[in-house]
């Protein structure tokens, strides 16, 4: 009797061996089984898995089969990029899982100068599965530029990544592989003396430094405008859309950004808004911001409307051109998208909404200012004129000459806004630890705000926190500032 038990078995032209999910390719067609039928590990063997979607061949194997659903072994894999370059990585090992799916792993050095695709550089681990088209990469990026301003980090990241079309996850909780905190945009520093620097996936100067504009979602390079972009993925292929969306132009150096605007100051009891553009030039450091800008503060009506009645009726002051403005942007970030179509429809037709909505009903809504990065002051300072959208429930749409300095400081952020009819005709606002001072050669304004009774100046909210906005007979506050700005000479 024949006792194949005991017995050794050369097979040739064998073309392959099914275990698992994966379809085994023998070096050669030879497969030599040993008594009790042991398979001899296989040399050289090629590996397609799994075999029905084949999108794996890992080649160069080396495998033990153990039985039909079972092997494990290692091997090499080509991982080919958006240019069809071909990068050899290796797999350490490879096995089946308790779902029966073909898993492998491996990890790729810094010293193997590795890269996602010719704009990402990548080392650390990577891992295969079967029934997944692409590899998951666990480990640091880092992307490539050649801005002296911006440090070039090894960023952590987990992910899925195909490498047609990479698109890299970016949270809040960024951090290099040394654990250090990372930022994505134009970073205000936490301390005196303040300061404004890029950061690109690059660390903060502090970890407690806050963004002018940061995005999160996911990071890809844009080779049209040779730049890399952090946002949702629909901001980034739709960028009218709202949400916050960041570039980094790889040969001018500049970060630029859109979205909205956290100027990291606290104003109590003035609600701030700001959606709009940011610039910050790599070589120089200046930033500069164009947007819109809402200030909502307890004021009384009566007021408003005086104030809104002097702009809307002064005869020399200019109209805006809503569609050179930033200010449908800002509807849009404010209200969301489905809400506001109609009433940007409503404003293109016919200039004018036929009610404000809520939403926008604030005591300033600007459509249009540019705000400058002070150096020497250390504040952000408007620049050119203003251009006022709405006052309450006033609708203006015209500019004006003044100024708006937002200051911020170790004691207290400091909130001024100056309006500028004509040298003789104008209005001073100026908020600091909840006293909102009002200065203004509009004798009818003042004398309304004294007249008012108390609960119409003053009030609190649920925690306590009191705010009352007053006259000051001293111009002093007022002059000292426009003082500071040749324009007002």
């Amino acid at each position: 009797m024949y006792d194949i038990a005991s017995s050794v078995i050369t097979c040739n032209e064998i073309p392959y061996i099914t275990v698992a999910d994966t379809r085994i390719l023998p070096d050669s067609g030879k497969v030599i089984i040993q008594k009790r039928a042991k398979i001899d590990p296989l040399q050289r063997a090629v590996l397609i898995s799994n075999y029905v979607t084949q999108y794996h061949r890992i080649f160069n194997s080396n495998v033990q089969i153990n039985g039909r659903l079972d092997f494990e072994g290692e091997g090499d894999m080509a991982y080919v990029d958006e240019n069809k370059l071909e990068q050899i990585i290796h797999l350490d090992k490879i096995a089946v899982d308790s779902s029966l799916q073909t898993t492998a792993n491996g990890k790729i050095t810094e010293d193997d100068s590795f890269t996602l695709n010719p704009f990402f550089s990548f080392y650390g681990d990577f891992e295969l599965r079967a029934n997944q088209k692409n590899l998951t990469f666990d480990g640091g990026a880092q992307i490539m530029h050649t801005c002296e301003s911006l440090e070039r980090n090894w960023f952590k990241f987990r992910s899925e990544i195909d490498p047609l079309d990479i698109y890299i996850p970016v949270d809040t909780n960024m951090r290099d592989v040394k654990m250090s905190k990372l930022g994505v945009g134009v970073m205000v520093s936490s301390d005196s003396p303040l300061e404004l620097y890029g950061s690109f996936l690059s660390r903060k100067n502090d970890r407690s430094d806050e963004g002018l504009i940061e995005a999160l979602g996911f990071l890809t390079y844009d080779k049209g405008s040779k730049s890399y972009k952090v946002g949702s993925k629909e901001k980034i292929k739709q960028p009218k859309l709202p949400g916050n969306l960041l570039s980094l132009d790889t040969e001018s150096c500049e970060i630029t950004g859109d979205g909205e605007i956290d100027y990291q100051v606290d104003y109590g009891h003035v609600k701030f808004q700001s959606v709009g553009d940011i610039r910050h030039n790599g070589m120089n450091g200046k930033t500069t911001v164009n947007g819109v800008l809402s200030l909502d503060f307890f004021f009384d009506e009566s007021l408003m409307k005086r104030l809104s009645d002097q702009l809307s009726e002064w005869p020399e002051l200019l109209p805006i051109d809503i569609a050179k403005t930033d200010y449908e942007k800002g509807i849009k970030q404010i209200m969301g998208l489905e809400a506001s179509d109609k009433v940007i429809s409503e404003l293109n037709l016919s200039g004018q909404f036929k009610r404000i909505p809520t939403e926008l009903q604030k005591t300033f809504f600007f459509a249009d200012i540019t705000f400058k990065w002070d150096d020497v002051e250390e504040t952000f300072v408007s620049e050119g004129p203003i251009g006022i959208a709405t006052i309450g429930k006033k609708q203006i749409f015209r500019y004006v000459k003044g100024k708006v300095e937002l200051a911020k400081s170790r004691s207290a952020d400091i909130l001024r806004v100056y309006l500028e009819l004509d040298p003789g005709n104008w209005y001073y606002f100026e908020y600091k630890l909840g006293i909102m001072n009002i200065t203004s050669t509009d004798k009818e304004f003042v004398t309304a705000i004294t007249e008012l009774k108390e609960d119409k100046t003053k009030t609190k909210d649920d925690e306590g926190n009191k705010f009352a906005y007053q006259v000051v007979a001293s111009r002093k506050k007022r002059d000292d500032f426009v003082d500071r700005f040749d324009e007002f000479d």
